[in-house]
């Protein structure tokens, strides 16, 4: 397993998607804090760290559009 190290920005792409992945097998808490610091850090590799995404429904709110669909 890769561990992950903190410093995301100086990786080449593949060290970064390997750090990323390794991210899944630590406890929920390690993950959350290791993908919020991997996500600043591609932010700024694609030079948008001060651009916000646009809220997008979650998956309960986009399974209730399409039963609402489906039932029509």
């Amino acid at each position: 397993m890769v561990e992950p190290v903190h410093g995301f920005s100086d990786t080449s792409d593949e060290e970064f998607v390997a750090q990323v992945e390794a991210l899944m097998d630590l406890p929920l808490e390690q993950r959350l804090q290791g993908l919020a610091a991997a996500e600043e850090a591609l932010r700024e590799r694609l030079g948008s760290a001060n651009v916000t995404v646009a809220a997008t429904p979650s998956d309960g709110e986009r399974s209730g559009a399409e039963d609402t669909a489906h039932s029509e």
